[in-house]
């Protein structure tokens, strides 16, 4: 089993990662995984619309090729299960 859990780590590191700070409200939102930089570039754009759409200000973008170190998934996410 550990051994699984190292190989899906590791295979995060080939995936890219928007991080997305505002100070008003003060938050921190990370979308991923990306497959290319590229690609999470391209996701920018619309993320940040998204973002000015409901007043946030003061955003930051960083794109990444690690994972967060923590990730929060909303109350209301189904599960499937």
């Amino acid at each position: 089993m550990e051994k699984k859990e190292n190989s899906i780590q590791s295979s995060h590191f080939d995936t890219w990662w928007l991080e997305i700070t505002t100070a008003v409200p003060s938050n921190i939102h990370n979308f991923g995984p990306f497959f290319s930089e590229k690609e999470a570039r391209v996701s920018q754009y619309e993320r940040v619309k998204d973002l000015i759409t409901k007043k946030s200000r003061g955003i930051k973008v960083r794109i990444r090729n690690s994972p967060p170190e923590k990730l929060a998934f909303p109350e209301n996410l189904e599960t499937g299960t």
